[in-house]
Order: structure tokens, then sequence, then C-alpha cells
């Protein structure tokens, strides 16, 4: 390892965590919004349909979209589509 490369090494063990202080801590948002765009929810809902109909699992929908049902990738693209069914149900609802 250069010198240089060790220096950054060092310089990077010795950086503080942040403090926690109470007047540092934030909450985290009740608001649920997609991270993703209606096309991957639409992607997720094509996907259902083509495999179960209706429904399907969690497993077989992955392998059908070629993905990995444990990928972060995966996982965001159906909470995605969920989000967007949810919010779609909430308009269509009587008061």
């Amino acid at each position: 390892m250069s010198s240089k490369e060790a220096a950054a090494v060092k310089a990077v063990e010795q950086v503080e965590e942040p403090n926690d202080s109470e007047d540092s801590k934030r909450e985290r948002s009740t608001i649920e919004f997609p991270y993703l765009g209606m096309d991957s929810a639409v992607e997720i809902a094509k996907g259902v349909n083509d495999v179960g109909g209706s429904s399907c699992g969690w497993e077989q929908l992955a392998a059908h979209l070629n993905m990995s049902a444990t990928s972060g990738g995966y996982r965001m693209k159906v909470m995605t589509a969920r989000t967007y069914c949810d919010s779609d149900r909430s308009r269509s609802s009587p008061l």
C-alpha cells in the first residue's frame, strides 16, 4: 500500500460518528410514497397476471421477472406496486 493510500485509510478511520444528541435526531416520515415510477408498478402487475392471474408467490414472480427474490431492487419494485395499488384503492373508496 502506498503512503497516500495508507494516509487515506487512516483519515477514514478517524472520522467520528455523528453526534446523536436529542437536537440532531430526526423522526422517520409516516408518509408512504413510491420510490420508483408507475412503469415498475405496471411491470409487477403484468408479472402477477402472467404467473398467477390475480395472485402469485413472491419467488414465482421474481423468477418470472428474472430477478432474485431477495434483492433490494425486486423488493423496491414490489413495494412500489403495492403503494400505487393502495393509493388507487383509497381514492376509489367512499368517504
